[in-house]
Order: C-alpha cells, then structure tokens, then sequence
C-alpha cells in the first residue's frame, strides 16, 4: 500500500503543480488583457460582449484556483514524504488537503482532474501501517547471566 499510495501521490502532485504553475503563469498575461478591455470598455471603444464576461469568468477561476493548485502540490511533496516514513494518518490527512483546498477555494470541479489522485493517494495512505521495528527480547531476572542465552 505504501508504494501504491507514494505513485498515486507523486502523480497528484505532479498533475497539481502542473496546472498551478502554468495558470500562474497565464494569469499574468490575461489580467493585462482583462485591463485593456476594461479601459476600452470605459473609454467605449468596444462594447461588452457576452464573450467577454465569459473569458472574465474565466480568467476569475484561474485567479482563484493557480495558487491554491501549487499549494496542494506543495501538500502532496508532504504527503509522499510521510508515507514513505510509514505515518499514514498524516500523510492521508496532507493528501486530502492537497485535494480537497483547490476544490474548495475554486469553487469549481475542473481541478479535480488533475488532482484526483491525491484523494486516492489519502485513501491508500490511511491502509499504511507502521512497521514494528526489531525488539530485543528481554533478558528474564530469574536467570544468572551464564545461563541466560539472549545476551
């Protein structure tokens, strides 16, 4: 479950920050163009169209979802990182986050493309069961030392 729930996870995370990133990046380029309609709206060179308000839209949920899209990435790196230190509740609960933050503060359903594997990733990674390490057997008091063979 652990390497199913880190392929899951690092796939999230790469699909999270891929499209937070490049909305990022985009979102640059369109608020100078959203500026330019706005003026000439005001100016009254070009009138409002219902594409426009459209591409505002738009441009309103990238606005929305870019960042919060880099942060579940960030959640996601946090959450691979647990699960292969074998603490599953925390790295279930970093990948639930990782998917659920965009979701919510786009307030829009399209980022869960990219990031559906995240909520598999928390999924798997709550099955992921610490590992006991190695107990030395205790030595019994009722045996002298040369006759106790633990050590």
């Amino acid at each position: 479950m652990r390497i199913a729930a880190l392929v899951f996870g690092l796939l999230g995370t790469a699909g999270s920050g891929y499209l937070g990133v490049k909305g990022a990046a985009d979102l640059n380029d369109l608020r100078d163009l959203r500026r330019q309609w706005e003026y000439e709206q005001k100016v009254g060179r070009r009138p409002a169209t219902e594409v426009d308000r459209g591409l505002a839209a738009e441009i309103d949920l990238l606005d929305r979802s870019a960042y919060p899209l880099i942060g579940g990435a960030a959640a996601g790196l946090v959450g691979c990182g647990l699960v292969l230190r074998r603490v599953g509740w925390a790295a279930g609960l970093a990948f639930a986050a990782g998917f659920a933050a965009p979701l919510a503060l786009a307030r829009d359903a399209r980022p869960a493309v990219f990031t559906f594997e995240l909520a598999v990733a928390a999924v798997l990674s709550f099955l992921v069961t610490r590992r006991t390490l190695y107990k030395k057997p205790r030595r019994r008091r009722d045996l002298s030392r040369d006759d106790d063979l633990v050590g």
